[in-house]
């Protein structure tokens, strides 16, 4: 009787340890293998930005993370409509998607100068790689083919970018973007980095009063 006592918990166990085995290799994640250690900036009730050194590069890896009143649909909607991004990702003075396929699309983002600082492009690829009713995961990627430059601008490379968002409720979003971008050009990366942070959470802030409308 004990032994079939033992062997029923050691299976128990076993079931257990697979379980978790198989848990932690569906998470859903973006594919990148930074193991960033990330370090708050700065934060309020509603949101918060965070900050980690990006291994073998200057420029820093930003993390946004916002809760907002919406669903994953809606959300994913606005984040691809031109006129919105435009209006809440501060900096940007134009913005042109072009749909590549059902889950991917190629977005060209146009920021503004300011003072020594010249206008920058960015052009990266966006692709869904999870989508459920409680989850949905974009992987953001650089777009390394050749791009007619308005005078004077600068094209800014992607390292990495991850947005991951959550349905906490059926009326609750958990929001998180990760990303890491140099700005080249002339500008400080330094300077690059400050401008980044505080932009980004300029971006939160236009967010958050979106949806709080």
């Amino acid at each position: 009787m004990r032994v079939k006592i033992t062997i029923m918990k050691l299976l128990t166990y076993l079931s257990l340890f697979f379980c978790t085995l198989v848990e932690a290799s569906t998470q859903h994640t973006c594919g990148y293998h930074y193991n960033l250690d990330w370090n708050l900036w700065k934060s309020n009730t509603d949101y918060s930005v965070s900050t980690a050194r990006m291994p073998n590069k200057q420029s820093i890896a930003l993390q946004a993370k916002i809760t907002l009143p919406t669903k994953i649909n809606h959300f994913y909607q606005f984040l691809h409509h031109e006129e919105s991004v435009a209006l809440w990702l501060a900096r940007a003075e134009n913005v042109e998607i072009t749909q590549l396929a059902k889950n991917q699309s190629m977005i060209t983002t146009y920021f503004s100068g300011g003072f020594f600082i010249s206008p920058r492009v960015m052009q990266a690829t966006s692709t869904v790689t999870t989508h459920t009713e409680r989850i949905m995961v974009i992987k953001v990627e650089n777009k390394p083919t050749p791009i007619t430059l308005p005078e004077s601008s600068v094209l800014m490379t992607l390292h990495f970018g991850c947005w991951n968002i959550k349905q906490l409720s059926p009326t609750e979003l958990e929001v998180t973007y990760q990303f890491s971008a140099s700005a080249n050009g002339n500008i400080p990366t330094w300077v690059a980095n400050k401008v980044a942070k505080k932009s980004l959470w300029k971006s939160l802030e236009k967010l958050q009063q979106h949806f709080a409308d």
